[in-house]
């Protein structure tokens, strides 16, 4: 949990960030008046894939991290 959230909530911010940062080159760039486009499916298909897969990647490794915290595998020197 304590890598599960923090990855969450920075995907969202990072994602927003990035759409805004979209939505003023846009804007700055395009003709007064024309519309933005908002994010479509694929976006958020993308977004959730990535992020799925950083959670898979931490959940795969949650049995490492036990075997090498264990307290009989801890060396003190």
């Amino acid at each position: 949990m304590e890598a599960v959230l923090p990855l969450a909530a920075t995907t969202v911010i990072a994602a927003g960030i990035a759409y805004g940062t979209s939505v003023l080159a846009v804007s700055r760039l395009a003709s007064e008046g024309v519309a933005i486009p908002g994010p479509g499916r694929v976006y958020y298909e993308t977004l959730g894939a990535g992020l799925a897969l950083a959670l898979l990647i931490i959940f795969l490794t949650i049995p490492l991290l036990r075997r090498m915290s264990a307290p009989g595998n801890i060396r003190f020197e």
